[in-house]
């Protein structure tokens, strides 16, 4: 589902609701989540799911038309774990 989806999604289900205003949340929503994971935290929604930032470490690649090897760096990826029921 992609973000238009959930907002349309919210506003059929809330159609007392301005569709901009469902918009607003959903956006709001996604920046808590991703402030919180850029700075080091976790977000932990019951019932639904877990948000973090997982580490992952430097490799090397290759290129699969030419062959050259290269390197990848070091990054922090987000992730999530679903919630168990």
């Amino acid at each position: 589902m992609t973000k238009k989806e959930l907002v349309s999604r919210v506003f059929e289900e809330n159609p007392q609701i301005m569709k901009k205003d469902v918009e607003q949340v959903v956006n709001s929503v996604f920046n808590v989540i991703g402030d919180s994971m850029v700075s080091g935290g976790s977000v932990s929604i019951r019932d639904f799911g877990v948000f973090f930032l997982k580490n992952r470490s430097a490799r090397r690649g290759r290129d699969a038309v030419t062959g050259e090897m290269f390197s990848i760096p070091a990054r922090k990826l987000p992730s999530s774990s679903q919630a168990r029921s």
